[in-house]
């Protein structure tokens, strides 16, 4: 059984279904940065480890846009700060 899991994952993020994974990832992360306010703070270090797992199975453009989206959920974050205070 965790065989067939671990082809699934593995097609997913790094087969041939690449790009939807990667946009599942960052449809993901995005919501959870608009919705959450500290959420871009968790976001980042899990992008950061995609972005380099990708370029290990030199997949680097799907590095990049993960590591942008991590990026862009920080920003989310500080602008919600900035509008909502830091309680």
């Amino acid at each position: 059984m965790s065989s067939i899991i671990d082809t699934a994952f593995q097609s997913l993020f790094y087969g041939e279904g690449s790009w939807f994974g990667l946009l599942l990832m960052m449809a993901l992360l995005i919501g959870l940065a608009t919705k959450i306010k500290y959420a871009g703070a968790l976001c980042l270090p899990v992008c950061v480890f995609m972005f380099l797992n990708y370029n290990t199975y030199t997949l680097p453009w799907h590095g990049i846009i993960i590591l942008l989206t991590g990026i862009y959920s920080i920003f989310m974050t500080g602008i919600q700060i900035k509008n909502r205070g830091g309680d």
